[in-house]
């Protein structure tokens, strides 16, 4: 149906109960379209436990010597 894959999921490693996915994977970008699901770099999410906007960022944190800079709100 609409939003379902048939295709291998490329999980890095079920024998270890790692679900997530390899680069390369149908899964990825492939989530609801929705801009409101976005993963946390803004592009569409990914289908499984490991996409949309609460997954972890590859965003490396960036500290600065000014206190207020510091405030990620």
């Amino acid at each position: 149906g609409v939003g379902s894959i048939t295709r291998d999921p490329l999980y890095a490693d079920t024998a270890a109960a790692d679900y997530h996915l390899q680069p390369g994977s149908p899964c990825i970008d492939s989530g609801n379209p929705d801009g409101q699901y976005n993963d946390p770099d803004g592009s569409r999410c990914d289908i499984g436990a490991f996409g949309g906007p609460a997954a972890p960022s590859e965003r490396p944190l960036v500290v600065t010597l000014v206190p207020e800079a510091n405030d990620p709100a």
